[in-house]
């Protein structure tokens, strides 16, 4: 026997309610911003992490909000290439390259170097 159509609870109408939300909250994760493709393109060619952008957009999103205070640059990569859980994946190696070469180059400023030069 089928079921007679029940009316749905305030939960379940409270949860669709939010599903967009959460929806549009993962879409924007994954859109690269404006900052980031400005910041990309004002790094030194060798050192623009294109598969980071394309592949991890919200990482280079990140990266570039935090590009300006070479401390905080410097902690959020960190995080990136140490894996202190023992549990991560990693990165595609040429990613991971990638981060090495801008470790490489926002470290520079602990001896003195300036950063690349990024404002927004």
């Amino acid at each position: 026997m089928n079921k007679p159509h029940q009316r749905p609870t305030a939960r379940h109408n409270e949860e669709s309610m939010l599903a967009p939300a959460k929806r549009t909250e993962d879409v924007r994760a994954q859109t690269l911003l404006p900052v980031a493709i400005r910041w990309c393109s004002e790094l030194p060619l060798d050192a623009q992490p294109e598969l980071l952008l394309e592949l991890f957009p919200a990482l280079a999103n990140k990266l570039a909000l935090a590009w300006p205070e070479p401390a905080k640059a410097r902690e959020l990569l960190e995080e990136l290439l140490i894996d202190r859980r023992g549990n991560r994946s990693g990165f595609p190696s040429i990613v991971f390259s990638e981060l090495l070469r801008l470790n490489g180059l926002i470290s520079n400023t602990t001896r003195g170097e300036s950063p690349p030069e990024f404002r927004f």
